[in-house]
C-alpha cells in the first residue's frame, strides 16, 4: 500500500489537466454561498445536465440569477456531500478543456458553451489533499476514489502498469465484491473502467493484462 501511495500521491486538479482554476483561485475555505434570495426568475434561463463522478446526470434549468456557488450547494445536496469545499463544477470548450467556474459568479455570466443549447456541467473533485485520512465522510472518500478511478482510465493521470493492475483489482473489489471466478472476474474487466488504453497498449493483449488483474 506504500508503494501504491507513492505513485498516487494526488495534488490540486489543475496540475493533472483535469480543470484549468480561474485567475485567483483560493484554498477551499475560502469558498462562501452567496446568498441572492430566490433564485427564480419569471422568464430565460437555460436547460442544463450536471454529469456526476459516478456517470449519472442532474438535469437542472439553471435561472439567470443562480450563483456558481448555489449550484454546487444543489449538486452536493444531492449527493449527500458534506464536505462541499473540496468540490468544484466546470464546463469544457469543444477541445476538451476544463473551466472552473467561479462560485461567486452567476453561472450564466460565465464564457458558456453556445451549443447545444443543453449546457453540460461536470461534478468533479478541485481540491485534493495528501491522503484521504484526512476526509471526515465515507461519502466524500467515494468520490475522490471516483475521480481518481476516472483520471487513470482516461488516462490523465499515469501510473505504472503493476499499479493499475493492483488498482483494477481493488476496484473491481469494491464495486462487485470478493473474487468469484474467472470467467465473471474477465466479464468485469471488459464491462468495467478500470484498464486504460495506454496499459493496453504496452502488454500482448487483453487477456494478458486480465491475468494480471
Amino acid at each position: 500500500m506504500d508503494k501504491l501511495s507513492n505513485k498516487l500521491r494526488l495534488v490540486r486538479s489543475q496540475s493533472m489537466g483535469v480543470g484549468v482554476g480561474g485567475a485567483g483561485d483560493k484554498a477551499p475555505a475560502h469558498m462562501m454561498r452567496r446568498n441572492t434570495g430566490s433564485s427564480s426568475e419569471s422568464g430565460g434561463g437555460r436547460q442544463a445536465s450536471v454529469v456526476l463522478l459516478d456517470e449519472r446526470r442532474l438535469e437542472v434549468l439553471v435561472q439567470p440569477r443562480l450563483y456558481a456557488g448555489e449550484l454546487l450547494d444543489l449538486v452536493a445536496s444531492h449527493c449527500h456531500l458534506r464536505e462541499k469545499e473540496y468540490f468544484g463544477l466546470a464546463v469544457a470548450d469543444d477541445a476538451g478543456h476544463f473551466t472552473w467556474l467561479q462560485l461567486d459568479r452567476r453561472v450564466l455570466e460565465h464564457d458558456l458553451p453556445r451549443r447545444p443549447a443543453q449546457l453540460t456541467v461536470h461534478f468533479l473533485v478541485k481540491f485534493f489533499i495528501e491522503s484521504i485520512a484526512n476526509l471526515a465522510e465515507n461519502r466524500t472518500v467515494e468520490h475522490f476514489y471516483l475521480q481518481a478511478r476516472s483520471l487513470i482510465f482516461r488516462g490523465t493521470l499515469e501510473v505504472e502498469s503493476d499499479i493499475v493492475f493492483q488498482l483494477a483489482a481493488l476496484a473491481l473489489q469494491a464495486s462487485s465484491g470478493d473474487f468469484a471466478d474467472d470467467v465473471t472476474t474477465r466479464a468485469l474487466i471488459k464491462k468495467s473502467p478500470v484498464l486504460p488504453a495506454s496499459v493496453l497498449k504496452e502488454h500482448p493483449s487483453l487477456s494478458y493484462c486480465e491475468d494480471q488483474v
